[in-house]
């Protein structure tokens, strides 16, 4: 299994907790974590898989019998993960975990008994999930030649994730892509039911670390080239008149060198 190297938790929370009646009473309030320097290493090597430098979840509800979670705010400064794909084209991760083998029989049993108990609809919400100077490393090592691909400076904002229906959700994402270019994507929209406008912008991204997944499918060699995107995309699967995926918007090809591994003439 993956080894912890250090970190820091911390945990608090008010609660009530009543099993005179069924279904019992239990009410949790001004819940909160804050995990710090934590870093997650693979069994059998010094490699870090997981760096958390800062990570705080707050004022947390929760109500049993109300059939209500609140989670006003998930906070993660800092930090990096690393993904692998093995040579089979399986994640190294699942080899990390192991997942209990009974069943929980008495687990299951009390959850399906609450679930009969308690009527009243269930509602969760979570009102903002930021994520800034995070980092993404992954490796593939399916391919005949190994692709290393890497995000930096990733940042993430989520706000008003809800089960309730038409409840507005927004959710920004940029980053650096780890051999040259930016890209940001700021999208409105709702998750019941799915549907969201994105903006998307995308500057002079390096299109030569994909080279590896290319050569997989095409005899192309791609030295050179940048991706420039400029526009907005809408997403609404319950239009069946229109394409479920629309872009308008500007795209934009520069520096692209590409050449032929057969006769190694050059395309453009």
């Amino acid at each position: 299994t993956a080894r912890i190297k250090r970190g820091k938790l911390d945990l608090s929370a008010n609660y009530v907790f009543n099993a005179v009646k069924f279904p019992p009473q239990v009410e949790i309030s001004n819940a909160a974590m804050h995990l710090r320097d934590f870093q997650l290493l693979a069994p059998d090597k010094d490699e870090t898989l997981l760096a958390v430098a800062d990570l705080r979840v707050q004022n947390v509800s929760a109500n049993l019998t109300g059939a209500t979670v609140r989670v006003p705010l998930v906070k993660l400064s800092g930090g990096s993960v690393f993904i692998r794909r093995d040579a089979q084209g399986h994640l190294e991760a699942e080899k990390y975990v192991f997942p209990p083998t009974n069943k929980f029989t008495l687990i299951r049993q009390f959850a399906a008994k609450l679930q009969t108990m308690v009527i009243t609809d269930f509602t969760a919400s979570l009102e903002e999930l930021s994520v800034e100077n995070f980092s993404v490393t992954a490796e593939d090592l399916s391919l005949s030649t190994v692709a290393q691909l890497g995000l930096d400076d990733l940042a993430l904002s989520v706000k008003g994730v809800s089960n309730q229906t038409n409840a507005p959700i927004s959710a920004d994402v940029s980053f650096n892509w780890r051999g040259g270019g930016r890209a940001q994507i700021e999208s409105r929209g709702t998750l019941l039911p799915l549907g969201a406008q994105m903006s998307v912008m995308v500057s002079n991204l390096a299109l030569a670390p994909l080279q590896p997944y290319v050569e997989s499918q095409a005899n192309l060699v791609i030295h050179s080239g940048e991706l420039s995107v400029d526009g907005t995309a809408h997403f609404d699967p319950r239009d069946t008149n229109t394409p479920l995926l629309r872009f308008t918007g500007d795209i934009a090809l520069t520096n692209f060198l590409s050449s032929d591994t057969i006769a190694h003439q050059e395309f453009a």
